[in-house]
């Protein structure tokens, strides 16, 4: 591989330069998006993307809310996958969101089962992007409140 020659000793890391580069770029108007410093893109989108637009992905399931008499408050991720195309880099994030049922309410749910796919246009090489597109869509999550149907020997009767 190939040296640069005569760079400083005392030259930062590379999250350094990059920290300084995209400070100065900002700070002199020449990019004025939101700046990402991370070495895993799925750890970020779990731990601080998705927790920032938890009020858009509520909003894409407010119909699925609505059919429950929960107030929701508390969104889980359980998994985030990468997959990268020539264009664009997608995060398809599944998860769950919880509630509190309403006490005074029949109770109709609690939890909905998401998937929000974050779509990250290319813009310029491997790590710049256009503003995230999110897609969310889920299903109230009912298998822990109602038995399952028996199988079909079990729901004959036996014979003598």
């Amino acid at each position: 591989m190939q040296q640069l020659k005569g760079l400083p000793t005392n030259l930062p890391g590379a999250d350094e330069l990059a920290k300084r580069l995209s400070a100065y770029l900002v700070q002199h108007n020449h990019f004025s998006g939101q700046v990402w410093h991370t070495h895993k893109l799925e750890e970020f989108i779990e731990e601080e993307f998705i927790q920032d637009h938890s009020l858009a992905i509520m909003d894409d399931l407010s119909g699925e809310m609505a059919e429950t008499n929960a107030y929701f408050d508390e969104l889980y991720v359980e998994q985030v996958t990468i997959s990268e195309a020539p264009e664009s880099v997608v995060a398809t994030v599944s998860g769950h969101l919880n509630g509190e049922n309403d006490p005074d309410k029949p109770f109709s749910g609690d939890s909905i089962a998401f998937t929000t796919t974050v779509t990250l246009e290319r813009v310029a090489g491997r790590t710049a992007f256009l503003s995230p597109e999110l897609d969310s869509g889920g299903t109230v999550d009912d298998k822990d409140y109602y038995d399952p149907e028996p199988p079909d020997d079990e729901a004959k009767p036996s014979s003598p």
